[in-house]
Parts: C-alpha cells; sequence; structure tokens
C-alpha cells in the first residue's frame, strides 16, 4: 500500500502492530506525506530513552537526529527544548553531535543589527542545505534507514 501511495491504507494495516519495522515503516509514510508532527512521534519511539552514561553510536544518533529534524519541520520549539535536554548530553559526543546541536538549537529573533541578521541569514542557508542533504539521503532507493 505504502509503495502504491496509499498512505491511509498502509497506516490502517499497521495498527497493533508495535514492532521496530512496524514504526519505521510508519516513520516513512508520514514523513512522505509531510506530516512531521506523526512522524515525529514515531521517530521519537524509535530513538528510545535517553543515554545517561555512554555517547550514541551512528546509527543510535541517526534516529534522534531524525526525530529532532521532524520537531524542527514541525516547529515543534518545545519538544525541541525535551529533546536538548534528555539526549542532548550524550549526542554531544557522538558522531552527529554537531547536527544535533544545530538542528535543536532554540530559534533566535535578531532585530535591527546588521552583523546579527547577517548570521542569522548565514545559519537559514546552513539549515537549508543541511535539509536538501538530509532529504537526498533519504530519498536514495538503495540506502535503507535501518538503525
Amino acid at each position: 500500500m505504502f509503495e502504491l501511495g496509499k498512505n491511509k491504507e498502509a497506516i490502517a494495516l499497521l495498527a497493533g502492530d508495535i514492532s521496530v519495522a512496524a514504526d519505521q515503516l510508519r516513520g516513512d509514510i508520514y514523513w512522505r506525506e509531510q506530516n512531521y508532527r506523526e512522524a515525529g512521534k514515531v521517530l521519537q519511539r524509535l530513538a528510545g530513552e535517553p543515554r545517561r552514561k555512554e555517547k550514541y553510536g551512528l546509527k543510535g544518533a541517526q534516529k534522534v537526529l531524525n526525530w529532532a529534524v521532524a520537531m524542527r519541520l514541525d516547529k515543534d520549539e518545545q519538544g525541541l527544548k525535551v529533546a536538548r535536554e534528555l539526549y542532548g548530553p550524550a549526542m554531544k559526543e557522538s558522531p552527529l553531535g554537531a547536527a544535533f546541536q544545530y538542528i535543536s538549537s532554540p530559534k533566535t529573533t535578531v532585530i535591527g543589527d546588521l552583523e546579527g541578521i547577517s548570521k542569522r541569514t548565514t545559519e537559514i542557508d546552513q539549515f537549508e542545505a543541511f535539509l536538501n542533504n538530509y532529504r537526498e539521503r533519504l530519498l536514495k532507493p538503495s540506502g535503507s534507514k535501518k538503525g
């Protein structure tokens, strides 16, 4: 159903399936629909409990980063704040620590400060470049999002 573009039917078929594979498929479906709120809920489950003492490896860090990207696209500042507080310490030392810090950082509004406006424009450009690269990686047919 998912491959046929019948997303609602695909979600209905997954009802009651709480496996990781089902959640990965749910996340893909919601992402394709650009329903980042629902995708974020699924991606949060896939990210699992925050680590307290050990850092994330690449696969675990990717799961947390995926969740953060969904929240950023949904403009969920409160969710990002929670993610920074709970996952930030372990993500800081992960292979994707800088990306997580950038995606989850609080939005700031700069008014009247030329240097600040220039910096904000650069940050927006960097974020757009990151998202374009991220989308390309997600849409590669040979790439799987296991992790």
